[in-house]
């Protein structure tokens, strides 16, 4: 399976962590949690992509927006312009000139996640973005 706290992406460097109810979890080498998994080697699997790897896999992206109306109209755009489906939008925070979005989207790999937040940074009433 892959781990919920960083969501890899073909394309991520990644790592299993063997758990006790899990199975293989698979991680990005950049999760905050890897750290931890490192103190236990024994339970720790080097990992790569296989070559092809078809499907959809989520990714949480964080976006910082003027809060203006149509500015959820005008992303969901963007998301459609990249080829990415939206799965779940929460909103955060917000003031009367920002606001802070989580999305849960689906992308075919690091390429296509890159062209989403690519995409995205281009449109006028995003501030910032990162994934998560």
């Amino acid at each position: 399976s892959f781990g919920a706290c960083c969501l890899p992406v073909p394309g991520d460097r990644i790592m299993a962590y063997v758990s006790a109810d899990k199975g293989l979890v698979v991680h990005r080498l950049s999760c905050a949690n890897t750290k931890e998994f490192r103190k236990h080697p024994d339970r720790c699997v080097d990992m790569a992509w296989a070559s092809i790897t078809e499907g959809t896999f989520p990714v949480a992206l964080k976006a910082l927006v003027h809060n203006v109306p149509g500015v959820l109209a005008s992303i969901s755009m963007s998301f459609a312009e990249a080829g990415a489906n939206i799965e779940r939008i929460t909103m955060t925070e917000s003031n009367p000139e920002t606001a802070n979005m989580l999305f849960n989207v689906s992308v075919d790999n690091r390429d296509h996640m890159a062209r989403v937040l690519r995409r995205l940074r281009r449109n006028s009433k995003v501030i910032r973005v990162i994934r998560l």
